[in-house]
């Protein structure tokens, strides 16, 4: 299966851990950050005459966005993901640009969640939740309550590599369990 993961550059290194993994299971895995371009994503999806621009584009938020949502959405028409999964709630991409995702790919989008989606300064998850099919969230309690706020389907996954010993508490409901195991983090 291909699969595309988004996520954040960060210590913890979530994302990285996460395509170690799935490349380990055998499938073919591409990753690309939120708002932090690579040189794969700069000499394949911009134009050589406007690689000198990259510099000045990072320096404000909004270019810096508006670049790393173009560098997704060729990269996803490149790539054709199976899956597409969205490591971590912050900087995820805007409804609009899920729209446009929409309306060219058709694979599953996942978002998985280790951070409570209501605290404060995170990211807003909810309004571009009708793009989701599903979203997971790491910390017990969160799943149940963000439900009523989602337009999609939420369940917990727990931050655990093995399927028997890091499962779901006993009294999550059959509607939030996850038969997905975590792929792994140096953070937790």
């Amino acid at each position: 299966m291909r699969v595309l993961v988004c996520g954040n550059q960060a210590e913890h290194l979530w994302p990285e851990a996460c395509v170690r993994s799935l490349k380990a299971m055998g499938h073919e895995v591409e990753l690309i950050y939120y708002l932090v371009p690579t040189e794969r994503d700069i000499q394949s999806f911009l134009p050589r005459k406007h690689w000198g621009d990259v510099p000045h584009l990072l320096k404000e938020y909004s270019s810096r966005k508006a670049l790393m949502e173009s560098f997704f959405l060729s990269l996803a028409l490149e790539f054709q993901p199976d899956l597409i999964l969205l490591a971590g709630m912050y900087h995820t991409w805007s409804a609009e640009t899920l729209d446009e995702l929409r309306r060219k790919i058709s694979a599953p989008i996942v978002l998985w969640s280790g951070d409570n989606p209501y605290e404060q300064g995170a990211t807003d998850i909810f309004t571009p939740s009708r793009h989701y099919d599903h979203v997971y969230f790491t910390l017990f309690g969160c799943a149940e309550r963000a439900v009523p706020d989602l337009q999609c389907s939420a369940g917990f996954m727990s931050f655990g590599c093995d399927p028997i010993l890091d499962s779901a508490p006993s009294d999550v409901g059959e509607s939030l369990r996850s038969s997905v195991s975590y792929l792994g983090t140096l953070k937790l």
